[in-house]
């Protein structure tokens, strides 16, 4: 296409001499003569990666319902409001497993005997509605204080976290005195503090000098991309990402928590002197999570038991119960977290290696 409109532009400028040679038309100019050589040719000066980048992740401008949606999610009276609901379904999960180990509770009743249909029932919604209760005010005091933090502090960062679960911890603790309030405290404050480490991200510090020599003994200095982030998060060392692999929570271990990209590992044997002990580093909710998922599925097995020996003292009972265990328990996201604690339970014997993202 450049060569036709040329010809056509070259012609006003030249023309043939009789002798077979060329003219140059006195109306045309030089300017006019470098328009029509070095514009079709002229190179464009290359886009650099950030102004690629730049344009492939730059979103639409947003419009007055969207911006209305996000400053109603940023209100703290509804963030406060989702998150009791959220506590209130949880109780009722909760009450309704415990309801299933001990259905004798809530019933004023000699327990040896077998509970009838509407005596099951009635237990079952009163520990299902104390327990919705419970979570229900602990998640709309922790958010609520959460976000109050976050806007006197005008800073979003681990300490609103671990702030605002002291504060409930207290709150809570002080209905029943002053130590209380003080153990209370703390306790919130050090679990509040564990979710908030929960969602770091691996971060290299060392230029390529200090890489060569912290890592002079193997290949740790080499720069990889081991997920698809762009800017910062794109390149590591090597050596960087296995310290951080080691020392990582188990969800990020093998899979990135910006991106969602899954991590391309190849494994192989440690020489025998690099054999150690398996580091889980199981948060507090870890502990009670397995701790539910050990006791949940103890009785879940009971309970089927029962059931095809004739000993369920009550059958309405035993469904829901199993309903629930087969939805929070026997599901896909806790396979995958007992299945990554196998990986890092192998890896005693065994050590990674990223490759590069695809």
């Amino acid at each position: 296409m450049i060569f036709p409109q040329l010809f056509n532009k070259m012609h006003l400028i030249f023309y043939l001499r009789m002798d077979g040679g060329f003219g140059i038309n006195p109306n045309s100019s030089i300017s006019q003569l470098e328009n029509i050589f070095a514009n079709p040719f002229r190179q464009q000066k290359p886009k650099s990666d950030s102004d690629v980048e730049a344009k492939a992740f730059a979103l639409p401008p947003m419009g007055p319902e969207e911006r209305a949606m996000m400053t109603l999610m940023e209100n703290c009276a509804v963030k406060a409001i989702i998150t009791s609901v959220l506590g209130a379904g949880m109780g009722i999960a909760f009450g309704l497993f415990t309801a299933s180990m001990d259905p004798s509770f809530a019933v004023s009743k000699d327990p040896s005997k077998p509970l009838t249909l509407r005596e099951t029932w009635t237990e079952m919604r009163t520990r299902m509605r104390n327990y919705s209760r419970q979570f229900a005010s602990i998640g709309l005091m922790f958010s609520g204080t959460e976000c109050l933090l976050e806007t006197v502090r005008a800073k979003s960062d681990w300490k609103n976290g671990t702030f605002s679960g002291a504060i409930v911890g207290g709150i809570l603790g002080f209905r029943a005195g002053l130590k209380p309030a003080i153990l209370g405290a703390a306790d919130f404050k050090r679990l509040s503090l564990g979710n908030a480490y929960q969602g770091r991200q691996w971060i290299c510090h060392l230029t390529d000098e200090e890489s060569t020599s912290y890592f002079s003994e193997s290949k740790g200095g080499e720069w990889i991309h081991p997920c698809t982030c762009s800017g910062t998060m794109k390149w590591v060392h090597r050596g960087c990402m296995g310290t951080w692999l080691d020392s990582a929570p188990y969800q990020q271990r093998y899979q990135c928590t910006l991106c969602n990209y899954y991590y391309r590992l190849t494994w192989r044997i440690r020489p025998l002197i690099y054999w150690r002990f398996p580091r889980f580093n199981l948060t507090f909710w870890d502990k009670v999570e397995i701790t539910f998922d050990v006791f949940y599925t103890y009785y879940a097995i009971r309970s089927v038991i029962n059931v095809f020996t004739n000993q369920a003292k009550s059958l309405f009972r035993s469904v829901p119960f199993l309903a629930s265990w087969y939805f929070f328990v026997a599901n896909d996201r806790r396979f995958d977290f007992y299945r990554r604690l196998f990986i890092i339970f192998i890896s005693t014997f065994l050590e990674t290696t990223v490759r590069n993202a695809i």
